[in-house]
């Protein structure tokens, strides 16, 4: 699709530049915690964007939330295990599209028949069979499905993708006890996972007849698709991720000056008022941040 053109696919948008965004709340049923959405399955049309349309990084940030408009960065430095910070993610970026995700489409509880749905009625061209979690069962019978994502699948994505920021950082994921020693078997290890989710992507090309010109785009399949995708445009842009020495903090972000050393004004200044509090108290310790 044409990022010019708005989609007339009101339930997937996925083979396309653009990504849907609704209200979303957590919901319990049958055991099962699932970010679902709370707003109307038409008001889709007015929430769509382009995820990989976005302004270039050209300075940190003054707040370490600036970060947070980008979907890659937001992704990478999003505490999973807080319910808040994940539907502060859901609602701005919209959900992650497990559902169109190898080894994610068809996530169940552990011990349940895999019982596959496939979209009816739709042209796509990619596999459209994925389990039922996906669907929301409260707009069954609406002429738009309504998607939902389980908790536990929606956690399980981000650990991977922050997993494999910090491989492609050089660094030994968090709770990873096998972690290649050296930096460069760390990145080559990251380039695996990397390379798996850029074979779902590909470039497009259109004609614009006025004015007369070729144009070319990405397409991506799902919203984590595209949060791999611009990583991969950031890595091969010899953009440098660095984690913030500030340790509270400790997010990834991109160094836009060789000395950067915190993701934020916010975290400078108070990196340096944590050091001078230590330095008052007469404490013989090294501090980072």
């Amino acid at each position: 699709m044409r990022p010019d053109v708005q989609t007339v696919n009101y339930v997937l948008p996925v083979q396309a530049t653009v990504w849907f965004r609704l209200e979303y709340g957590l919901v319990e049923e049958d055991g099962i915690t699932y970010i679902a959405a709370t707003g109307r399955p038409f008001d889709i049309q007015k929430n769509l964007y382009q995820p990989l349309a976005l302004p270039p990084i050209t300075e940190q940030p003054k707040r370490p939330e600036g970060w947070q408009r980008w979907p890659h960065l937001h992704l990478a430095r999003l505490d999973a295990k807080s319910p808040e910070g994940v539907l502060g993610f859901v609602n701005r970026w919209g959900l992650l599209g497990l559902w169109n995700v190898e080894g994610y489409r068809e996530w169940r509880p552990a011990g349940e028949e895999y019982k596959p749905y496939r979209v009816k009625g739709i042209k796509l061209q990619h596999d459209t069979w994925f389990s039922k979690h996906f669907i929301s069962p409260a707009h069954e019978g609406c002429r738009y499905k309504m998607y939902r994502e389980p908790l536990e699948a929606f956690i399980e994505a981000v650990k991977e993708f922050q997993h494999f920021v910090a491989l492609a950082n050089g660094e030994k994921p968090e709770g990873y006890r096998y972690a290649p020693k050296k930096p460069e078997d760390r990145k080559s290890e990251a380039q695996d996972i990397l390379n798996r989710y850029l074979a779902g992507c590909r470039p497009v090309s259109w004609y614009v007849a006025a004015p007369e010109q070729w144009s070319t785009y990405w397409q991506a399949p799902s919203l984590l698709h595209c949060c791999y995708l611009l990583t991969w445009l950031d890595l091969t842009g010899l953009r440098q991720y660095r984690r913030c020495l500030h340790r509270p903090c400790g997010g990834f972000f991109i160094a836009t000056r060789p000395n950067a050393a915190y993701c934020s004004t916010r975290c400078y200044e108070n990196a340096k008022r944590l050091r001078s509090y230590h330095r008052n108290q007469g404490h013989n310790i090294k501090i980072k941040g």
